[in-house]
């Protein structure tokens, strides 16, 4: 198989080397305020202890210096979490802290500006960190606009799921933990599995990896790594490049710690689930400038379907070097090696018959597989130029190797499924390279966040599709449905077809954050792409070349009532290239790319302790240039259609006191087709349900210590199966319950019950239906050291 090659054109090459040899590259995301920090602070100035203190926890510090002139700081030592941290700096000097990733910003607190300036508190001294204020804290974002600026001031709408989420209902794939989002819907695409989505009703299967793009339409995500799973809503191609106009999912990774806290846990479960996991980390140097950290997982199990089993081993390793106190350099690497059965569920094809079959019935064949190998590689630098400006680039590689071997359902008639034999190996790989400017601009009485920078993305495919629907001399591997019989045919691979597809782009782009005043906030930014993809079809000698650009602009106004309150309104342009139709477009059609258009309003919350954050978002995006038939030659495409979602969505989590913990959405969508040369106009997009809701509530006792109880519901309405609407997926409320108990400080126990009413319930991606798995039980056991 073809080797895909980095392909740099010079003046990405030159910028990313110059870059790099002054200390460029990519922001480190901080613990989220939930890990213990080793903090030694002496009595200072209020600024010097923040910076200080910033400078300990690996925070970018957000502050408006005359809120601090005259302050003074109390000494605080010990191991303490970064939000216990900031309480004790910032106690009694009228200021408050909200930290979000990588920053931490300071504000005033309400009703406290008559706080005496030269109080000083007497030496804090922590021994061990506890709780933090909210265990489901972290429900915003600011990677949408890929500025170290606080949430709250961004008119954005983004969400956060926190690895005490993950962790509390037992989520060991990513794709389960976006159920807690609103306007999200699972789009299992391929083998049923993978990290596909359908966000604000459009689908979603490139995302970010640590802010890299990344494709997750062939593999998965093991949570062993994450430390939270952020949904950026609306169109993202400003920040991010082509996307689709609803949102994008953004997977952050656990970081090294100055403080790290070792842990190990096994799993064992349902089908035969069998889950070792660890979580180690180590520091070198005497003010522990070096810093690493390695997680990994194995995992086997078998399945509720019936000749299923799955197994994958998984690795990372992350670390993190102050070279210099303004140049910090971090490297990662992870590798997921994957075995498992091909499973395509059932064909929508077939129609409502199929919700007639027991969940567990398996209409492929027993000796099916989809194996799959990744490796990922990045090396991220950031250099701090002076107070206000720093510079920051990386680099990212992405390979997957994948070999499909299935015989797979399709047609059905009457009882009988026509099915197809495909072998397919597969090769992707993808060079991320970017490099930056960032930093704050006093001009004219107003104050300008800034970031302005140039991106390279070059991607390579290659891959060998073989198929064939007759088995020597049957016609299309039938099986009955109700009375499967399996190994009747022998596997004979079909002619051979070889393709390469190599695509790059190319991106300049800014964004600018401007405070007008103490309410007012207003976002700009525009990309300039250029984008080229040329297909080779090796064995049919036909290859074709795709060579265009596109600017998408993003324009949004937040008025900022005080800290806890903000309203917004926001408008924003994405587009996505017409690669996979490029070769049918009729003749006279120039291949312009997809694009789409959001209008949204919204509200947002956080309290200043931030125990309480929540949302509420308004929005109408507009997809037109969609491909529709040709209505005068049915094997031609034109790109008239036009597809639009209306919708409402709220999120909120939320500390309610005396042990109480909730995380919960809404969202109302309205999607459909507004524009089709051959589909009903009005006909809802596929996978989109009308209502979804989740609400997981976490309480845990008083009188027990170390004792709690986690429920949850998760509901998804109706959705349509098929274009055109013929018929419909079943809404469901699935149910899930945890206990949990911490034995003594070092260890833990939590017993996850899942789909605990036993609901039948399915996911579909549009050509296949996959049964959601019935009851079952995992069993977890934690030892921290």
């Amino acid at each position: 198989m073809r080797q895909p090659s980095l392909c740099l054109k010079p003046l990405a090459v030159a910028t990313a080397f110059a870059l790099f040899s002054i200390g460029v590259v990519a922001p480190l995301h901080a613990q989220q305020g939930t890990a213990a920090v080793d903090i030694s602070l002496k009595a200072q100035p209020l600024g010097a202890a923040l910076n200080e203190l910033a400078k300990q926890a690996g925070l970018q510090l957000l502050v408006n210096p005359d809120l601090l002139t005259g302050k003074q700081a109390p000494a605080v030592t010990g191991d303490l979490t970064v939000r216990q941290a900031l309480d004790q700096v910032l106690a009694g000097s009228g200021l408050a802290a909200r930290i979000d990733g990588s920053s931490v910003v300071i504000l005033p607190r309400p009703g406290a500006a008559g706080l005496n300036r030269d109080v000083q508190l007497a030496e804090v001294i922590v021994r061990a960190g506890s709780e933090p204020i909210s265990r489901y804290s972290g429900a915003s974002s600011n990677a949408a606009a890929r500025l170290p600026a606080d949430p709250m001031d961004l008119p954005v709408a983004g969400v956060s799921i926190p690895r005490a989420v993950i962790e509390d209902q037992g989520v060991i794939r990513a794709a389960e933990a976006v159920r807690n989002v609103s306007g999200v819907t699972r789009n299992p695409a391929y083998v049923g599995f993978t990290d596909s989505y359908r966000v604000r009703g459009f689908l979603s299967d490139t995302g970010l990896w640590n802010g890299f793009r990344r494709d997750f339409y062939f593999t998965f995500t093991d949570t062993a790594h994450l430390e939270r799973v952020e949904v950026i809503k609306g169109p993202a191609s400003v920040t991010y490049g082509d996307l689709e106009p609803g949102g994008i999912i953004n997977y952050v990774t656990k970081r090294p710690s100055r403080n790290p806290v070792n842990s190990v846990q096994l799993t064992v479960g349902s089908d035969n689930l069998l889950r070792p996991e660890f979580d180690v980390g180590a520091t070198a140097g005497e003010d522990r400038s070096v810093r690493m950290r390695f997680t990994g997982a194995f995992e086997q199990a078998d399945s509720f379907r019936d000749h299923v089993d799955n197994r994958h081993a998984t690795l990372g390793a992350t670390l993190d070097w102050d070279i210099q106190p303004d140049t910090r350099l971090a490297l990662s690497g992870y590798w997921l090696d994957s075995t498992n059965t091909a499973d395509r569920g059932f064909t929508n094809d077939a129609g409502p018959i199929v919700l007639k079959l027991p969940r567990s019935r398996f209409l492929d064949e027993p000796k099916n597989r989809y194996d799959f190998e990744q490796t990922d590689l990045s090396a991220v630098l950031n250099h701090r130029l002076d107070a206000a400006w720093s510079v920051r680039g990386g680099v990212n590689w992405y390979r997957a190797d994948s070999v499909r071997d299935s015989i797979e359902n399709g047609q059905l008639s009457g009882q009988t499924m026509f099915r197809q034999y495909v072998y397919m190996p597969q090769t992707d790989e993808n060079t991320t390279v970017f490099a930056e400017l960032r930093g704050d601009l006093h001009l004219a009485g107003t104050i300008h966040t800034l970031v302005a920078g140039i991106e390279q993305v070059d991607k390579a495919q290659s891959y060998d599709f073989r198929r064939n629907f007759n088995a020597s001399g049957t016609p299309f591997y039938p099986i009955d449905i109700f009375n499967p019989v399996y190994g009747q045919y022998p596997r004979e691979r079909g002619p051979q077809d070889r393709y390469d597809i190599d695509t790059q782009s190319r991106s300049l782009y800014v964004q600018d954050l401007i405070e007008l005043g103490e309410h007012w906030r207003i976002l700009a930014g525009l990309r300039y792409t250029w984008y080229e993809q040329r297909n080779r079809a090796r064995d049919q000698n036909s290859d074709t070349s795709l060579d265009k650009s596109e600017t998408t602009p993003r324009l949004g106004v937040l008025y900022k009532f005080n800290p806890e309150h903000s309203i917004f309104a926001s408008y924003g342009r994405s587009f996505t290239p017409q690669f996979a139709n490029y070769a049918q477009l009729a003749p006279g059609t120039s291949p312009t790319p997809e694009r789409g258009e959001q209008y949204e309003a919204g509200y947002k919350y956080t309290s200043l302790d931030e125990s309480v954050i929540a949302g509420v978002t308004l929005f109408q995006i507009v997809k037109e240039n969609v491909a529709t038939t040709d209505p005068s030659d049915s094997n031609q495409l034109i790109l008239s259609g036009e597809q639009r979602v209306r919708g409402i969505e709220f999120d909120l989590n939320a500390k309610l006191g005396d042990g109480w913990s909730l995380i919960g959405s809404y969202a109302h969508l309205q999607a459909e087709l507004t524009q089709d040369t051959t589909l009903p106009v009005g006909d809802r997009l596929l996978n989109t349900p009308r209502n979804q809701a989740s609400l997981w509530v976490r309480h845990d006792f008083r009188g027990l210590p170390g004792v709690g109880i986690g429920v949850g519901a998760f509901y998804v309405g109706k959705r349509e199966a098929e274009l055109p609407n013929t018929w419909q997926i079943p809404a469901y409320t699935r149910i899930d319950a945890s206990a949990y108990w911490k034995i003594d400080r070092q260890t833990d126990l939590a017993l996850h019950i899942k789909n605990v009413t036993d609901k039948t319930y399915y996911d579909t991606q549009g050509n296949y239906l996959y049964p959601g798995a019935p009851r079952s039980a995992m069993l977890a056991l934690r030892y921290t050291f």
